[in-house]
């Protein structure tokens, strides 16, 4: 099976959960790679996140706007990406702002990665370090390798 055949497979089966070892010939050798299909945890917060949409206006009472649609899917998409790094579970928010928000607690609750998506591409992060202030991180970016590293177990 081709590389380029084992990536289609692999983007169709999005859903789908647990490890595949494939036997992929290179050169005329056959040889086994380990493939990782996304964590278990993503069917469930991509439901959070498109259940998002249901809120309205107003949703906390105290004036806060509907989740931006675009923003849902634009989450969802680097969700995708981020269950193949780990295996750790984030939470699924809104803000009043009317963004999704997907967080991580690790490090025994001493650190917290925030991401905040917004319409136009944008993500927002921010890391809490509770033991190292000055190792706090915000930012905004377009791109998942700009803090791929603080994801926990990337």
């Amino acid at each position: 099976m081709g590389a380029a055949l084992m990536s289609t497979i692999m983007d169709e089966t999005t859903t789908a959960t647990g490890v595949f070892f494939a036997d992929i010939p290179c050169d005329g050798t056959a040889t086994t790679k380990e493939v990782r299909w996304p964590a278990e945890w993503l069917k469930l917060k991509v439901r959070a996140l498109q259940d998002l949409r249901l809120l309205p206006t107003n949703w906390d009472s105290y004036g806060a706007y509907p989740v931006d649609l675009g923003a849902i899917r634009y989450a969802i998409q680097l969700l995708e990406q981020v269950a193949r790094i780990t295996s750790e579970e984030p939470s699924v928010s809104a803000s009043p702002s009317g963004t999704p928000l997907v967080s991580w607690t690790y490090a025994g609750g001493n650190r917290v990665l925030e991401l905040e998506f917004l319409a136009d591409g944008t993500i927002c992060y921010a890391l809490t370090n509770f033991e190292d202030s000055h190792a706090d991180v915000e930012k905004q970016t377009t791109s998942l390798s700009d803090f791929v590293e603080m994801i926990p177990e990337a």
